[in-house]
Protein backbone atom coordinates (compact mmCIF):
# COMPACT_ATOMS: atom_id res chain seq x y z
CA UNK A 1 0.00 0.00 0.00
CA UNK A 2 1.46 3.44 -1.05
CA UNK A 3 2.33 5.38 1.96
CA UNK A 4 0.27 8.47 1.31
CA UNK A 5 -2.57 6.25 0.71
CA UNK A 6 -1.90 4.96 3.92
CA UNK A 7 -1.74 7.91 5.65
CA UNK A 8 -5.53 8.86 4.37
CA UNK A 9 -6.82 5.96 6.82
CA UNK A 10 -5.01 6.12 9.73
CA UNK A 11 -5.37 8.44 12.68
CA UNK A 12 -3.44 9.54 15.46
CA UNK A 13 -4.26 7.59 18.46
CA UNK A 14 -2.12 9.55 20.37
CA UNK A 15 -2.44 13.23 19.27
CA UNK A 16 -5.51 15.43 19.97
CA UNK A 17 -6.84 17.40 16.86
CA UNK A 18 -9.48 20.34 17.66
CA UNK A 19 -12.26 17.78 16.08
CA UNK A 20 -11.04 14.67 17.85
CA UNK A 21 -12.58 12.90 20.05
CA UNK A 22 -11.13 9.93 22.32
CA UNK A 23 -12.90 7.68 24.66
CA UNK A 24 -10.08 6.10 26.63
CA UNK A 25 -11.26 3.17 28.94
CA UNK A 26 -8.03 2.72 30.17
CA UNK A 27 -9.71 5.47 33.34
CA UNK A 28 -12.77 6.30 35.06
CA UNK A 29 -13.42 9.29 37.14
CA UNK A 30 -13.65 9.24 40.90
CA UNK A 31 -17.62 11.00 40.20
CA UNK A 32 -18.23 8.03 37.60
CA UNK A 33 -17.05 5.63 40.12
CA UNK A 34 -18.80 6.93 43.01
CA UNK A 35 -22.61 7.59 40.77
CA UNK A 36 -22.40 3.44 39.48
CA UNK A 37 -21.73 2.52 42.89
CA UNK A 38 -25.01 4.73 44.10
CA UNK A 39 -26.97 3.47 41.22
CA UNK A 40 -27.76 -0.45 42.55
CA UNK A 41 -30.77 -0.39 40.96
CA UNK A 42 -29.28 -0.03 37.31
CA UNK A 43 -25.51 -1.30 37.91
CA UNK A 44 -23.98 -3.89 40.08
CA UNK A 45 -20.50 -3.32 41.56
CA UNK A 46 -17.67 -5.89 41.29
CA UNK A 47 -15.92 -4.75 44.00
CA UNK A 48 -12.08 -3.22 42.51
CA UNK A 49 -12.97 -4.42 39.08
CA UNK A 50 -16.18 -3.01 37.25
CA UNK A 51 -19.15 -2.20 37.27
CA UNK A 52 -22.31 -4.65 35.10
CA UNK A 53 -25.60 -2.58 33.93
CA UNK A 54 -28.34 -4.65 35.75
CA UNK A 55 -31.27 -3.51 34.00
CA UNK A 56 -31.95 -2.15 30.85
CA UNK A 57 -30.24 0.58 28.59
CA UNK A 58 -30.41 2.35 25.53
CA UNK A 59 -28.93 5.51 24.98
CA UNK A 60 -26.44 6.93 26.86
CA UNK A 61 -25.20 5.05 29.79
CA UNK A 62 -26.32 6.43 33.24
CA UNK A 63 -25.73 6.08 37.25
CA UNK A 64 -27.30 7.75 39.77
CA UNK A 65 -29.66 10.07 37.46
CA UNK A 66 -25.75 11.25 35.36
CA UNK A 67 -24.33 10.41 32.11
CA UNK A 68 -21.19 8.73 32.88
CA UNK A 69 -18.19 10.23 31.80
CA UNK A 70 -16.44 6.42 30.62
CA UNK A 71 -19.08 6.27 27.69
CA UNK A 72 -20.41 9.83 27.30
CA UNK A 73 -21.29 10.53 23.65
CA UNK A 74 -21.39 7.01 23.00
CA UNK A 75 -25.00 5.64 22.62
CA UNK A 76 -25.63 1.61 23.46
CA UNK A 77 -28.54 -0.09 21.86
CA UNK A 78 -29.06 -4.03 21.08
CA UNK A 79 -30.34 -5.43 24.86
CA UNK A 80 -33.22 -7.30 24.85
CA UNK A 81 -35.74 -7.02 27.53
CA UNK A 82 -35.76 -9.91 30.03
CA UNK A 83 -32.01 -10.75 29.77
CA UNK A 84 -30.33 -7.62 29.54
CA UNK A 85 -28.43 -7.58 32.42
CA UNK A 86 -24.63 -8.09 32.53
CA UNK A 87 -24.32 -7.08 29.26
CA UNK A 88 -22.50 -4.31 29.49
CA UNK A 89 -19.63 -4.10 31.59
CA UNK A 90 -16.99 -0.94 32.33
CA UNK A 91 -14.19 -2.23 33.31
CA UNK A 92 -12.26 0.35 34.88
CA UNK A 93 -9.50 -2.21 36.60
CA UNK A 94 -8.29 -3.51 33.13
CA UNK A 95 -8.98 -0.57 31.16
CA UNK A 96 -12.07 -1.86 29.41
CA UNK A 97 -15.50 -1.40 27.68
CA UNK A 98 -16.50 -4.94 27.28
CA UNK A 99 -19.84 -6.01 25.97
CA UNK A 100 -21.28 -9.25 26.62
CA UNK A 101 -23.05 -10.77 23.83
CA UNK A 102 -23.99 -10.59 20.31
CA UNK A 103 -25.79 -7.91 18.30
CA UNK A 104 -24.76 -5.29 21.00
CA UNK A 105 -24.59 -2.27 19.53
CA UNK A 106 -22.46 1.45 19.96
CA UNK A 107 -23.90 4.41 17.75
CA UNK A 108 -21.79 7.43 17.47
CA UNK A 109 -23.55 10.03 16.24
CA UNK A 110 -23.42 13.03 13.38
CA UNK A 111 -19.93 11.96 12.10
CA UNK A 112 -18.38 14.02 9.05
CA UNK A 113 -18.10 12.22 6.24
CA UNK A 114 -14.56 11.45 5.62
CA UNK A 115 -13.11 11.44 9.77
CA UNK A 116 -10.86 8.87 10.88
CA UNK A 117 -12.32 6.45 13.40
CA UNK A 118 -9.77 3.88 15.25
CA UNK A 119 -11.07 1.06 17.50
CA UNK A 120 -8.47 -0.95 19.12
CA UNK A 121 -10.67 -4.49 20.33
CA UNK A 122 -10.32 -7.61 21.27
CA UNK A 123 -12.29 -10.77 21.54
CA UNK A 124 -13.68 -11.43 24.90
CA UNK A 125 -12.91 -15.17 23.82
CA UNK A 126 -9.44 -15.82 23.44
CA UNK A 127 -8.33 -17.69 20.11
CA UNK A 128 -12.10 -17.43 19.27
CA UNK A 129 -12.69 -15.30 15.57
CA UNK A 130 -14.99 -12.65 16.82
CA UNK A 131 -15.20 -8.59 15.68
CA UNK A 132 -17.88 -5.97 15.01
CA UNK A 133 -19.81 -5.13 12.23
CA UNK A 134 -19.74 -1.70 11.09
CA UNK A 135 -22.18 0.96 9.10
CA UNK A 136 -20.92 3.64 7.64
CA UNK A 137 -16.86 3.27 7.43
CA UNK A 138 -14.99 2.44 4.18
CA UNK A 139 -11.97 0.61 5.55
CA UNK A 140 -8.97 -1.33 3.37
CA UNK A 141 -8.70 -5.11 4.19
CA UNK A 142 -7.00 -6.00 7.61
CA UNK A 143 -9.29 -3.61 9.40
CA UNK A 144 -13.26 -5.13 10.91
CA UNK A 145 -12.45 -8.31 10.46
CA UNK A 146 -13.50 -10.99 12.60
CA UNK A 147 -10.19 -12.33 14.16
CA UNK A 148 -9.32 -14.03 17.55
CA UNK A 149 -6.02 -11.20 18.16
CA UNK A 150 -5.80 -8.11 19.21
CA UNK A 151 -7.42 -5.61 16.56
CA UNK A 152 -6.40 -1.84 15.65
CA UNK A 153 -8.99 -1.17 13.27
CA UNK A 154 -9.07 2.10 10.90
CA UNK A 155 -11.80 3.13 8.42
CA UNK A 156 -12.90 6.41 7.73
CA UNK A 157 -16.56 7.87 7.74
CA UNK A 158 -18.39 7.26 4.14
CA UNK A 159 -20.80 9.88 4.34
CA UNK A 160 -22.26 12.33 7.31
CA UNK A 161 -24.37 10.74 9.71
CA UNK A 162 -24.24 8.49 12.38
CA UNK A 163 -21.61 4.88 12.26
CA UNK A 164 -22.72 2.24 14.56
CA UNK A 165 -20.56 -0.81 15.55
CA UNK A 166 -22.52 -3.95 16.35
CA UNK A 167 -20.97 -7.00 17.80
CA UNK A 168 -20.56 -10.87 16.44
CA UNK A 169 -20.40 -11.88 19.87
CA UNK A 170 -18.69 -10.74 23.30
CA UNK A 171 -16.21 -7.82 22.40
CA UNK A 172 -13.51 -5.36 24.83
CA UNK A 173 -12.65 -2.21 23.56
CA UNK A 174 -9.54 -0.34 24.89
CA UNK A 175 -10.28 2.70 22.94
CA UNK A 176 -12.00 4.16 20.42
CA UNK A 177 -11.00 7.63 18.65
CA UNK A 178 -12.74 10.09 15.84
CA UNK A 179 -11.04 12.35 14.62
CA UNK A 180 -11.34 14.92 11.36
CA UNK A 181 -8.63 14.61 8.84
CA UNK A 182 -9.37 18.14 7.28
CA UNK A 183 -8.13 19.85 10.46
CA UNK A 184 -5.10 22.19 9.69
CA UNK A 185 -3.00 19.37 12.32
CA UNK A 186 -4.02 16.36 10.84
CA UNK A 187 -3.16 18.08 7.19
CA UNK A 188 0.42 19.20 8.34
CA UNK A 189 1.11 15.24 9.67
CA UNK A 190 -0.02 13.89 6.13
CA UNK A 191 2.71 16.08 4.16
CA UNK A 192 5.83 16.11 6.96
CA UNK A 193 6.30 12.22 8.02
CA UNK A 194 6.40 9.06 5.74
CA UNK A 195 6.21 5.19 7.01
CA UNK A 196 8.15 3.53 4.57
CA UNK A 197 7.04 0.07 5.86
CA UNK A 198 8.75 -2.56 8.88
CA UNK A 199 11.56 -3.40 6.30
CA UNK A 200 13.13 -7.01 8.57
CA UNK A 201 12.72 -5.95 11.81
CA UNK A 202 13.05 -2.27 11.74
CA UNK A 203 10.67 0.61 11.28
CA UNK A 204 11.91 3.05 8.40
CA UNK A 205 10.76 6.29 8.41
CA UNK A 206 11.64 9.72 5.85
CA UNK A 207 10.77 13.34 6.21
CA UNK A 208 11.15 13.53 9.91
CA UNK A 209 12.04 16.67 11.89
CA UNK A 210 15.35 16.48 13.85
CA UNK A 211 14.60 16.06 17.41
CA UNK A 212 10.95 14.50 17.06
CA UNK A 213 9.97 11.85 19.24
CA UNK A 214 9.36 8.26 17.76
CA UNK A 215 6.94 6.03 20.03
CA UNK A 216 5.76 1.87 19.58
CA UNK A 217 2.46 1.62 21.52
CA UNK A 218 0.78 -1.86 22.03
CA UNK A 219 -2.61 -2.67 20.93
CA UNK A 220 -3.62 -1.28 24.96
CA UNK A 221 -2.25 1.74 24.24
CA UNK A 222 1.01 1.21 26.61
CA UNK A 223 4.37 2.59 25.32
CA UNK A 224 6.56 0.14 24.69
CA UNK A 225 9.75 1.78 22.65
CA UNK A 226 10.69 5.49 22.67
CA UNK A 227 13.64 7.33 20.95
CA UNK A 228 14.59 10.53 19.49
CA UNK A 229 15.06 11.35 15.55
CA UNK A 230 18.68 12.60 14.99
CA UNK A 231 17.32 13.52 11.28
CA UNK A 232 14.93 13.18 8.83
CA UNK A 233 15.46 9.94 8.34
CA UNK A 234 14.89 6.98 11.16
CA UNK A 235 15.22 3.44 11.61
CA UNK A 236 13.57 1.96 14.47
CA UNK A 237 14.23 -1.79 15.79
CA UNK A 238 11.49 -3.50 16.91
CA UNK A 239 13.13 -7.01 17.04
CA UNK A 240 12.63 -7.22 20.88
CA UNK A 241 8.71 -7.13 20.54
CA UNK A 242 6.41 -9.69 20.41
CA UNK A 243 4.13 -10.28 17.46
CA UNK A 244 1.12 -8.16 17.41
CA UNK A 245 -0.66 -5.28 16.14
CA UNK A 246 1.14 -1.60 17.10
CA UNK A 247 0.94 2.20 16.27
CA UNK A 248 4.11 4.10 15.12
CA UNK A 249 4.16 7.67 16.59
CA UNK A 250 6.47 9.70 15.12
CA UNK A 251 6.53 13.54 15.37
CA UNK A 252 2.53 14.22 14.92
CA UNK A 253 1.59 11.18 13.02
CA UNK A 254 0.51 7.99 13.86
CA UNK A 255 0.48 4.79 11.48
CA UNK A 256 -0.24 1.04 12.06
CA UNK A 257 1.85 -1.68 11.60
CA UNK A 258 1.80 -5.54 12.49
CA UNK A 259 4.99 -7.33 14.25
CA UNK A 260 4.90 -11.15 12.73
Amino acid sequence: MKVKHLLTFVASLLCFGVNAQTWDFSTMTAEDKANLAADVTNWTHETDKRFKNASYMEGELLANGNVIEFTKGLYFSGLKEGSESDKIRLNYAEGLLQLNGGNLTITIKDCKMGSVITVVCKTAKNGEARGFNVTNITYDPGNFEMTGEEQVNVGTVTEDGDVTLKTTKGMNVSLIKIEDPSSETAIAEVEAVQFNGLIGDELVLSNLTAGARVAVFDAQGREVLSSTAAGSNANISVAALRPGVYVLSAGNASFKFIKR
